[in-house]
């Protein structure tokens, strides 16, 4: 997570814990895959 504060200029980062980067990145696998079995379909407004 980044956060930054404008006025200052201050910019604070949390990072991750590599133990739970790896949970992180199977669940994002996970749902790619199921996103890409859907077909797309459904309707779109530009404005």
């Amino acid at each position: 997570m980044v956060v930054y504060f404008p006025a200052t200029g201050k910019v604070q980062v949390k990072r991750l814990r590599s133990l739970h980067n790896n949970t992180i990145a199977e669940e994002e696998n996970r749902y790619l895959k199921t996103v890409e079995n859907k077909a797309v379909c459904g309707d779109i407004e530009l404005f």
